[in-house]
C-alpha cells in the first residue's frame, strides 16, 4: 500500500539516463488542466493494459496532447509514474489525517479499526491501478529524497498510540508505528497481488494482525 514508509528514495544504484522529477511545475491553469489529463490517461492505461503497454505515446494519445506538450512537464514514463504515485499518496494523507481527528477521542479498539478501514478505504476505489503503482514505487528513485506524507504519517500513528500507552506499555513508540505500517502494507499488498479482493475480510485480518502486534 501507497501509505507506507516506503517511498521514492535515494539509493546507492546508477542514476537513470531519463529523470523522474517533471519538467515543470504547472502553475497556470490551462496547465494544471493539462498535467491532471495526463494521469488519468495514464492511471487508465495502467488499469486497463498494464505496464506493458504504458509509454508516452501511448498516454499522449489517450490525453489527446501532442508528445510535445507531454514532454514539457514529465521527460519520461517514469516521471508519469512518479507523479501519479505522488498524486495518490498526498489524497490518501490527507484522508488519513481526517481519520486521525476523529479518532482522537476513541478507544483504541475503535480507532484501529476506524483506521484500518480508511487505510484499506484508500485502496478500494481503482486496486489494479495501485497495485501498478505500488510494484513502480519500489524501483523509482526520487533525486532529491522528498518523501510524500511519510513522516506525518508517523507522527499522527505515534501520536495516536501515546494516548493508550498505559494500557499498551510500548517501549518505542515510532518503532511501533513503523511496524504498524508495515503489517497493514505487507496483508494489503498480498491482497491486491492476487486480486478480487475480499474487503470485509482483508480489513478484519489486518485489524487482527495490528492488534495482535500492539496487545501481545
Amino acid at each position: 500500500m501507497l501509505t507506507s514508509t516506503t517511498r521514492i528514495h535515494n539509493a546507492s544504484r546508477p542514476s537513470r539516463r531519463v529523470p523522474i522529477q517533471p519538467r515543470k511545475t504547472p502553475v497556470q491553469r490551462r496547465s494544471a488542466e493539462t498535467v491532471a489529463v495526463i494521469l488519468e490517461a495514464a492511471a487508465h492505461i495502467l488499469e486497463r493494459e498494464g505496464l506493458g503497454r504504458f509509454n508516452t505515446n501511448a498516454v499522449a494519445i489517450k490525453a489527446g496532447v501532442s508528445i510535445g506538450s507531454l514532454y514539457q512537464f514529465f521527460p519520461g514514463k517514469d516521471a508519469i509514474l512518479a507523479a501519479l504515485i505522488e498524486q495518490y499518496e498526498a489524497r490518501t494523507l490527507a484522508k488519513l489525517r481526517h481519520t486521525f481527528q476523529e479518532i482522537n477521542h476513541l478507544s483504541l479498539e475503535q480507532g484501529l479499526k476506524k483506521l484500518v478501514q480508511a487505510m484499506i478505504a484508500t485502496h478500494r476505489d481503482r486496486p489494479s491501478l495501485y497495485r501498478l503503482l505500488e510494484a513502480a514505487e519500489d524501483r523509482l528513485i526520487e533525486d532529491d529524497g522528498h518523501q510524500v506524507g511519510d513522516g506525518e504519517l508517523r507522527e499522527l500513528l505515534c501520536r495516536m498510540l501515546s494516548e493508550h500507552n498505559k494500557h499498551l506499555r510500548l517501549g518505542r513508540l515510532g518503532e511501533a508505528a513503523d511496524d504498524v505500517l508495515w503489517i497493514a502494507r505487507a496483508l494489503m499488498n498480498g491482497a491486491l497481488a492476487r486480486g478480487d479482493v475480499q474487503w470485509k475480510n482483508l480489513e478484519r485480518r489486518t485489524l487482527r494482525a495490528v492488534k495482535g502486534y500492539l496487545l501481545g
